[in-house]
């Protein structure tokens, strides 16, 4: 019996032993990149990527976006998303850092969980007929137990703002393209 008290007392002190390094020396921040292709033009991409009332489409759980200040795409502004997870509503403040239209959209994230920073650019290809979505992220952990989550949810982080990308692309290329301008040969 003492034997195994002493074996449960060792694996349990190396357990601990082991969280406090992870916790300690777990990265503070990691950074990732996401980018989709979308057969529209940046104009019309732009348009649903930036309609609040229209993020819940494409990212999942978002339920509402409110107004906290400012104006729609004013650098400062701030709105708040609300996601449902697991039945509890879950903040996020977004305050706007850069908006160039209809092709840069920057802001960083706050929430209970981690800071972040967001630089979306889309840029056209083909001839404007295409746009190239790049999403390039920096997410800090808030305190050293949210930082080793993070850290170790990192891919599945990196695959879940991919998927909400992907699906940006099904609904913009849902909509109809947008009629050619300009003369027609005769």
């Amino acid at each position: 019996m003492k034997r195994v008290l002493l074996t449960g007392l060792g694996c349990l002190s190396l357990i601990v032993v082991v969280m406090v390094i992870a916790f300690t020396f777990a990265p503070t921040s990691f950074d990732y990149t996401n980018e989709v292709r979308i057969e529209r033009p940046v104009e019309q991409t732009w348009a649903v990527f930036t309609d609040g009332s229209r993020m819940g489409e494409w990212i999942h759980g978002i339920e509402r976006v409110e107004n906290v200040s400012g104006e729609h795409l004013e650098v400062g502004s701030q709105w708040k998303l609300v996601m449902v997870e697991g039945g509890r509503d879950i903040e996020m403040v977004e305050t706007v850092t850069a908006c160039e239209p209809p092709s840069v959209f920057s802001f960083d994230m706050d929430n209970p969980w981690f800071l972040g920073q967001h630089a979306i650019t889309l840029r056209p290809e083909d001839g404007g007929a295409a746009t190239v979505l790049t999403a390039k992220n920096t997410v800090a952990g808030k305190g050293a137990f949210k930082r080793f989550l993070l850290w170790i949810g990192r891919e599945g982080i990196t695959a879940q703002g991919q998927h909400a990308y992907e699906h940006l692309k099904e609904i913009v290329e849902a909509e109809p393209q947008p009629e050619a301008t300009g003369t027609q040969p005769t």
